[in-house]
């Protein structure tokens, strides 16, 4: 099973049996096996209780595909305060909010660093208020992006 079948799945799995935003599902390794990491939200915050819960019941749910016994280290948890940044939507979403964005390749000069605050979306295209301005930057250009916490 490749990893993007394993993804949807995993999204499938868990925007049908909780109500709950999956912000990211990243993969690595660890000890031989394939490391998944699933970052989830949800409105009102997600507690410990609803993180244990989603991994013990997606652990049982991940075994039962036919993957071999245990060809997964499951890790679930809060995307947190300064959460990742992975969909248009998210941008759109958090709109005013302070965001880091490191692109693929320079957009302009050698400057592949960006913080401010996300001003606007204008379809695939985010516009970012930063220290040089507005500045608009591709989706697809976008290597990393999350949000930025800032003490009120």
């Amino acid at each position: 099973m490749n990893k993007q079948v394993i993804k949807e799945r995993i999204e499938e799995y868990l925007t049908g049996n909780y109500d709950i935003e999956v912000v990211d599902i990243r993969f690595g390794s660890m000890a031989g096996k394939i490391l998944v990491q699933i970052l989830v939200d949800k409105t009102g915050g997600i507690t410990l209780d609803d993180l244990s819960e989603i991994n013990r019941n997606l652990s049982r749910e991940m075994d039962a595909w036919d993957t071999g016994p245990d060809a997964f280290v499951l890790e679930v948890s809060s995307a947190g305060v300064e959460r990742p940044l992975t969909k248009l939507e998210h941008f759109a979403r958090f709109r005013d909010r302070k965001a880091k964005i490191e692109l693929h390749a320079p957009l302009e000069g050698n400057r592949r660093r960006y913080v401010g605050a996300i001003r606007d979306v204008q379809g695939d295209v985010i516009v970012l208020h930063c220290d040089a301005g507005d500045i608009k930057i591709p989706f697809s250009r976008i290597k990393k992006a999350n949000l930025v916490f800032e003490f009120s």
